[in-house]
């Protein structure tokens, strides 16, 4: 039957060059198809790309707009100023403030803020002027809270709202948002306190360091560690500098302070016990409390006007890279019956922390313990800052690569 049926119909003369044609066509549409469908495709892969990555950013407001920070350095309309003043016999604050401000600020701009005062003995004026700050953007429904902190003995200024905060505060992502669009949304200004023992006679601010803390923490207990570091040029300009810290999972966090005694028998409380002169541990075993988050953890002996504070940053595999002791006020009044000897100090440190002792030689001490009871040593990695008469390491810093 197929037989029949194909043999009832003459033979089909078909055009060649038509064939060709019509396939040809065929093929252009389908390449023309591919192409516009790969348009799509890339325009989706940017528009969720923008999307990703405006979900958060380390912002600077500069030059009347807002600029991401990158992890090459930038420089800031932020000037210190460093003034002896012992010589002076009738000192005018506002005029020298006043004209600070003439000399960097030109203009009207849209925001500006400036800070002068004297250091213990009235012998030296020093502050600031800027008109640019430090801020986040941020649009993430799935974030629920943002923690703010420096890393040294320099302060933070944290203006949310009508609110001033200092050197370290948790805002819930509700808090931050209620502002974000606003005049008075979030700022972070540097306070140059360590230029209160700052020794400037030549003049060069390039010793001055500090490093920010913004944590993004999620509903899920992840986060988003990022570090703006904080540079001076010799004229006392600030250039900034951001670097990422590994997203980890903080289950083993405190997302709220517990108390410093509760962490008996744990391993830096065994650690700090070991290093730190009695009377300190005595005030942490009764009014302690801990905050811990990711490579951070804090020590201080109340939750939001601490008189003693200790903080310490871990690397990922828990090897201490920075300590400090906070100099707000509770070492400087502490009673050390027996002062020790600062190698030995240091020694027992490396011990208990890097599980080694290596040789030490002593060094030029970091600007902001210059004129005081301090002494600096350093060994191939870290630089050491001993307070001789209280007996006690106060900052432990890991060396650049080229030091």
């Amino acid at each position: 039957m197929n037989k029949a049926f194909k043999d009832y119909y003459d033979a089909i003369e078909v055009d060649e060059e038509l064939f060709e044609k019509e396939i040809s066509h065929k093929k252009r549409y389908y390449q023309y198809g591919i192409i516009a469908l790969s348009f799509i495709m890339i325009f989706v892969s940017l528009q969720l790309f923008e999307r990703s990555a405006s979900q958060f950013g380390i912002m600077a407001f500069q030059d009347e707009s807002y600029c991401p920070i990158s992890k090459s350095k930038q420089t800031l309309d932020y000037y210190l100023l460093y003034q002896d003043i012992t010589q002076s016999d009738d000192v005018n604050v506002k005029q020298i403030e006043s004209d600070f401000i003439h000399r960097y600020v030109k203009g009207n701009p849209p925001f500006i803020d400036s800070y002068l005062t004297y250091n213990d003995d009235q012998s030296i004026l020093y502050g600031y002027v800027t008109t640019s700050y430090f801020t986040i953007h941020l649009q993430d429904e799935n974030v629920s809270k943002i923690r703010i902190h420096n890393t040294t003995e320099d302060r933070i200024k944290i203006i949310n709202g009508k609110k001033t905060y200092f050197d370290d505060i948790t805002l819930s992502f509700k808090d931050y948002q209620k502002y974000q669009q606003s005049n008075n949304s979030l700022k972070v200004i540097w306070i140059p306190d360590s230029l209160a023992k700052y020794q400037n006679g030549d003049g060069d601010y390039s010793s001055i360091t500090d490093s920010l803390i913004f944590e993004v923490i999620y509903k899920d207990k992840t986060s988003d560690i990022f570090t703006i570091d904080i540079h001076f040029n010799e004229k006392g300009q600030m250039t900034v500098s951001k670097r990422k810290g590994k997203i980890k999972n903080i289950q083993k966090a405190k997302d709220e302070l517990e108390t410093y005694s509760q962490l008996k028998n744990h391993e830096l409380y065994l650690a700090i016990k070991d290093i730190l002169p009695q009377a300190i541990i005595d005030e942490l075993s009764i009014r302690g409390y801990i905050y811990q988050s990711n490579q951070f953890v804090q020590i201080k002996n109340d939750k939001d006007n601490p008189t003693l504070r200790l903080d310490f940053e871990f690397d990922d595999h828990h090897k201490l890279m920075s300590y400090v002791s906070k100099e707000y006020g509770f070492v400087g009044d502490m009673q050390v019956s027996v002062v020790k000897d600062p190698v030995s100090l240091i020694h027992t440190f490396q011990t208990i922390f890097f599980d080694c002792q290596q040789d030490l030689q002593q060094t030029t001490l970091p600007s902001r313990y210059e004129g005081g009871d301090y002494i600096a040593y350093r060994d191939q990695d870290y630089v050491y800052v001993v307070q001789q008469e209280k007996s006690m390491i106060v900052r432990c810093m890991k060396l650049e690569e080229n030091e």
